[in-house]
C-alpha cells in the first residue's frame, strides 16, 4: 500500500533544507506526509515542526523518524505521539499536536 504518492526524494529535500536554513534552525513542514522533511532535518541537525492530519501518514512518519533517530545522536527526549487538544476554546474541534 502506498501511503503518499507525492513523496519527494530525500536528496531534493536535503538541497532545499541546506539552501534555506542553518544547523539548529527551525524548519516548518505543514504537509509532513511520510516524514521526508523531518528525517532530512534530523540528519542535518535542524529542528523541525511537522504537521499532518492523516493518522496513517502520522504513523508512517513516526516509524520513519524512530528509525532515523536510532542512527542520529539526539540529546533529550522526543515525543512523536499525537495528542488531541482544542485549537481554540471558542472552537472545540480537536487538533493534533506534537511535542519534543
Amino acid at each position: 500500500m502506498t501511503l503518499n504518492t507525492i513523496q519527494k526524494p530525500e536528496k531534493l529535500i536535503e538541497r532545499l533544507v541546506k539552501a534555506s536554513s542553518l544547523p539548529n534552525d527551525l524548519v516548518l513542514d505543514t504537509f509532513c506526509g511520510t516524514g521526508t522533511c523531518p528525517v532530512v532535518c534530523k540528519r542535518l541537525g535542524r529542528n523541525f515542526i511537522a504537521i499532518e492530519s492523516d493518522h496513517d501518514l502520522i504513523a508512517a512518519a513516526n516509524a520513519r523518524l524512530e528509525r532515523t533517530i536510532s542512527h542520529v545522536r539526539t540529546p533529550g527526549k522526543i515525543d512523536f505521539s499525537p495528542t488531541e487538544k482544542p485549537a481554540d476554546p471558542c472552537n472545540p474541534s480537536p487538533q493534533l499536536t506534537f511535542s519534543w
